[in-house]
């Protein structure tokens, strides 16, 4: 669909704005953030050491992430703390744990045949003759 195209321009903004809050936290240190801050409020030096990140970069997705509303900050001497804005944020890492192991559960189910799976990470897996084959291998 293109933009504007049998949408109203307030339902397109509201599609944008859902948009840019997931892609406020689809990197996997961004997803970092909301596991440390959902035990409370946290220095950007408390994160990044147990990240393993350095203070810049970790900062530059507190940022994006404080830009998306997703995140509160506040000064305290030498120190920025940042904390989650709502914890209701916490329901997306719930839903999307929902959604993978459902989806894996499916792709195995998917994939049995005579008591045997098939990994279903694996590409170019066919059906013949009923058995599942992936390279002439099952397992």
């Amino acid at each position: 669909m293109v933009k504007g195209e049998g949408m109203k321009s307030r339902e397109w903004q509201r599609l944008e704005e859902r948009a840019e809050f997931l892609k406020a936290i689809a990197n996997p240190v961004r997803l970092y953030v909301l596991e440390a801050l959902a035990e409370g409020k946290k220095s950007v030096g408390e994160m990044a050491a147990a990240a393993g990140l350095g203070e810049s970069a970790l900062s530059h997705h507190l940022g994006r992430m404080r830009r998306s509303r997703i995140l509160d900050r506040r000064r305290s001497g030498k120190s920025i703390y940042y904390g989650l804005r709502w914890n209701t944020i916490l329901a997306v890492r719930e839903i999307a744990e929902f959604v993978l192991a459902k989806t894996t559960r499916e792709l195995k189910a998917l994939f049995r045949t005579e008591n045997k799976v098939v990994n279903p990470e694996r590409r170019h897996a066919k059906i013949r003759g009923g058995r599942n084959i992936l390279k002439g291998r099952i397992f």
